[in-house]
């Protein structure tokens, strides 16, 4: 299992969901918890992809929440890739 830090942040009608660790990787959802039912789906099929192409899956990172405006949330999601 691998741990990755996810930013959900309030963006009506839902969440923004932003993977810091993997360039481009964010996603959406309803609501709190569909956005990291949604966070988990777009991890591993970034993993998926990248394991693909011989690319190696980066580790967690730190998160500064001063790179983020507005109302953000933080969230470990766990993943088996």
């Amino acid at each position: 299992m691998s741990n990755f830090t996810v930013v959900l942040k309030q963006d009506e009608p839902g969440f923004f969901v932003d993977v810091p660790a993997l360039p481009g990787c964010n996603t959406q959802g309803r609501n709190e918890e569909d956005a990291v039912v949604q966070a988990k789906d777009a991890i591993v099929a970034w993993c998926d992809h990248a394991t693909e192409l011989g690319v190696k899956i980066p580790t967690n990172v730190q998160v500064n929440l001063a790179n983020y405006n507005g109302n953000v949330s933080l969230h470990v999601v766990s993943v088996d890739v």
